[in-house]
This record gives structure tokens, sequence and C-alpha cells, in this order.
């Protein structure tokens, strides 16, 4: 196992900043998921834990090795970082069959028993029937496992993955992340995966980064960062339900002509953003103390329960909608009673938020 440290990475393409003075540290064995939008830095930081994008500033260790460091010129190439990675294309060659897709890296670095490796690899993915076929015979989910096997034939210390499963359909996402997790864990690997997408990043991740603009907002554990969410954009990156305005004094927060007791003094005060998440709503039968109105706008049957959307009486027609679950069909255009549950809302300081957006 390999740990893996990076300090103040900070990449430039001409004037347009991709990562901004990141430090992140990956434990040894651990499965760390990047997530963020498109453009939000995720990609080049992988690529420059690969070797493939030098960095403009800033240090990588893979292990107790340095293998960049931009102030000095160092800069590894992939192939002396000892690692593996999958990609979001299967990157498979057409003419060789599986066998020798998975087995070719091997044989040109020249390792022994590079045969049973691969049959290995090959086995562990459910592919040990197919090695005499070409990737034009196989299924989309099927050439992802052979480009996994092809990763992890080499038995590398850490593994890469660049958006693996985009390109799959939903069932099939589901089938390849569990085995992806296993797999890694089994082998004993360190990963990095980046992904945009919010429940397969915590489906995956031991500790889970979020990302935004170039910049590492957060990285902890994957029920951290959705309870404690650290910055505004964190928390509706990861499925905040909707954010409200209202004004907090001392332990008492004031929202939309309702007064809610705050459990702790928040650091908060003044005028605040309130984002919370939709198990923070519950639905009452009637009014009462720290209830709100709300309108019903849609209703979606999700399986589990329906998902409501719920605009707040007195708010204007262009405010974010709330999103509650209910075990119950509510039809749009009913009015309800809602209350918010104070240990679940997120207060982040508007002055902040506006003072960030005029400097």
């Amino acid at each position: 196992m390999s740990d893996i440290r990076i300090e103040g990475a900070v990449k430039q393409f001409g004037q347009v900043a991709a990562l901004h003075n990141v430090n992140l540290h990956v434990q040894g064995g651990e499965f760390a998921v990047l997530l963020g939008p498109s453009g939000s830095g995720k990609t080049t930081l992988l690529r420059a834990i690969a070797g493939l994008e030098p960095l403009t500033g800033g240090r990588i260790w893979l292990g107790d090795r340095l293998v960049e460091d931009a102030a000095k010129g160092v800069c590894l190439p992939p192939e002396a970082r000892d690692l593996g990675m999958v990609f979001q294309e299967y990157a498979l060659w057409p003419h060789l069959n599986v066998f020798d897709n998975v087995a070719l890296p091997l044989r040109e670095r020249r390792i022994s028993g590079w045969r049973e490796q691969t049959r290995d690899a090959l086995g562990s993915v459910g592919l040990g029937g197919h090695a005499e076929r070409f990737p034009f015979e196989l299924s989309g989910g099927q050439q992802q496992r052979v480009a996994l096997a092809r990763a992890l034939a080499g038995r590398p210390r850490i593994l890469l993955f660049d958006e693996p499963l985009s390109n799959l359909d939903a069932k099939l996402r589901d089938e390849l992340r569990l085995e992806i997790a296993q797999l890694t864990r089994q082998y004993g690997t360190t990963a990095v995966y980046i992904t945009h997408d919010q429940s397969e990043a915590f489906f995956l991740a031991d500790r889970l980064g979020v990302m935004n603009s170039g910049r590492l907002e957060q990285f902890d554990r994957p029920e951290l960062v959705y309870q404690a969410p650290s910055t505004r954009f964190v928390a509706r990156f990861t499925g905040a339900a909707g954010q409200l305005r209202g004004q907090v004094e001392d332990r008492t927060l004031h929202l939309a002509g309702a007064e809610l007791l705050l459990p702790t003094t928040p650091h908060v005060q003044g005028r605040a953003e309130v984002s919370l998440r939709p198990e923070a709503i519950s639905f009452e039968a009637e009014a009462g103390l720290g209830t709100l109105g709300a309108t019903v706008t849609h209703c979606a049957y999700s399986g589990a329960f329906f998902q409501v959307w719920l605009q707040l009486a007195g708010a204007a027609p262009s405010a974010q909608n709330l999103l509650a679950h209910s075990p119950h069909r509510l039809t749009p255009g009913q009015q309800v009673w809602i209350t918010l549950d104070p240990y679940r809302l997120f207060l982040f300081s508007v002055e902040d938020q506006e003072g960030a957006a005029s400097a």
C-alpha cells in the first residue's frame, strides 16, 4: 500500500487556473473519491497524480517517493509511478483478444509470471472464459471489466479511475461499482476515483473530496461531508434540497415568519443562507409552533417514498422550491404545513457570499 500526498498543487493553462493550491493526503489502502462538476479540476488533479499533466507548482509524493516537484522541474513519467489507470473510454486494442489486451503491458515491462497474473486478473473480473474473444465481441460492461483487469494485472500500488462507469447503463453501473470497490480492497490498492455522480461517490468513498473551480473545498468521511458540509457549494452539490434566507439572533433563526430555536449558537449571526436536505423537512397535520405553510408544486414516486417539491407561503414565484420526502402522494396545489429540524440545517453567512461575489 502507498499513500498519496499532494502539497500546494497549482496548474495553469494559459490564463486559466485549473488547480488552486490543492493539498490532499490519501492514506495507503484508502479509496478516495473526488466529486465535482465539469471544470472543477478533478480530472486535472487525477492526471497530475498519474504524471500525464505536469504541475505549474507544487509537489506530489507516491509512498515515500517524490514523483513531482514543479519548482525543481522533477516530473516522473507515468510508467515510473507504479500505478494503474482505468479510463472513461475502454482504451482496448481492437486487434488483440482479451488475454493479450491484459497481458501486453506486463509483457512490455518483462514481468515474470505475466501469464499467471493475466489469468488471475481476468478471473477476478469474471472474464476467465472470455480470454480468446476480441473487444468487438464484448458488451460495454465486459469491455470495462477488461480495462479493469488490465489495470489490476500489474498489481500496482495505486489505481486511478477517470469516471469509468459514465458510459454504462444504470444497472451495469450499479454492478460494476460494487465490483470495483470489492476488487480494489481485495488487492489492497490505494485508489483515487473521480466522478460527478453523487450517489456513486458516496457509495465508493472511504473519504470524499468535493472540488469546485480548482479548489478542494472539503475532504472527509462521506457521512461527515453529508452531515456537516463546510461550504455552501459542498452542501448544494451533495444534495441540499433547498436554500432559504433567514435572520439569526443568538440561537434563534427567524425564517419565513417562524422562529426556530437552534441547538447551539451558530458561527453565523445576522443574515444567513439556510441549506437543508429532504430529511430535515417533516409534514404536520395542522399549523402549530414553528410550522411553515407551503404549497405542493410537484410530486413524483421514487420507489421508497414520494418526492415532493414545495413552495413556501409568501415566497416569490421564482423562489427555489424545497424538496421533501413523504410516504404519501400529495397533489400539486395542495396546501400543507411543514416543520424544519434545527439539527439538520446548514447556515452560511450572506455577507460572506456577497463579499466573495463582489471581490
